[in-house]
């Protein structure tokens, strides 16, 4: 069980792939940059703070194409270390090609009009591939939040959007909705709450900068995942970076 809920939390940390949005999305509103969240493990009424998050857009050109390159880099006393690095179209954000690396192995996935295909290649050696139909409207999963930010997003204003997940292998159903301006790291941020394969996510995205202030996602009752955007906390002496 505990495996299978890591998996899913990597899986939705990136921050999914879209189908019948009620908003517009223009990747050329996002701001390029790195960015550095910290996140917290918060039970009940305790908050302990588990690890960090290096987050950096870039533009780049990729076969004549325009397109944004993802580097996330993660480092967690829970979820362990992780290296993905990922490009999409910069304007709709189709997804292109995408790499993750972790302790266990490495996955690369190159998507195309058809759909995307997996390749797996654990630390013991072992590898394997799979295919996967997709629509042309549907995103990485690790963008979703960057679909989100890219979003014309007004008060009220709700979107329906579908993810193909590699890690988990199969496309999660997301409901988005914008629930109301909070205040979150100085700076006036929709509150965006969503539901991702049934699970509560809300996101604080700047009005002004697009930028991912802060996110929770709730594991179990009582049980969340807090990211908040702050100056990055290097891995300890001994600790090695992907």
């Amino acid at each position: 069980m505990r495996r299978r809920l890591l998996s899913w939390v990597l899986a939705v940390m990136l921050p999914l792939s879209a189908r019948a949005q009620q908003t517009t999305s223009d990747g050329t509103r996002l701001p390029l940059g790195r960015d550095s969240l910290v996140i917290f493990l918060i039970r009940g009424s305790d908050t302990t703070r588990t690890g960090g998050i290096s987050d950096e857009l870039r533009q780049v050109a990729d076969g004549g194409v325009e397109a944004v390159e993802r580097i996330y880099r993660s480092n967690d006393r829970l979820l362990g270390r992780r290296l993905d690095t990922l490009v999409d179209v910069r304007l709709s954000l189709r997804p292109l090609r995408h790499q993750s690396r972790t302790d266990n192995g490495l996955e690369s996935v190159q998507f195309n009009d058809a759909g995307a295909m997996s390749v797996t290649r654990a630390r013991n050696g072992d590898s394997a591939a799979r295919f996967a139909a997709l629509a042309a409207t549907v995103i990485n999963a690790s963008s979703v939040d960057l679909f989100l930010r890219a979003a014309t997003l007004t008060a009220g204003c709700t979107t329906n959007i579908q993810a193909h997940s590699p890690t988990l292998g199969r496309i999660l159903d997301v409901q988005a909705r914008v629930a109301g301006v909070d205040t979150v790291a100085r700076e006036a941020s929709w509150r965006v709450q969503a539901e991702m394969d049934g699970r509560p996510v809300v996101f604080w995205i700047g009005t002004q900068s697009r930028r991912l202030n802060r996110q929770i996602l709730r594991l179990h009752p009582g049980i969340s995942l807090l990211f908040e955007r702050t100056a990055y906390v290097a891995p300890r002496a001994g600790q090695r970076a992907l």
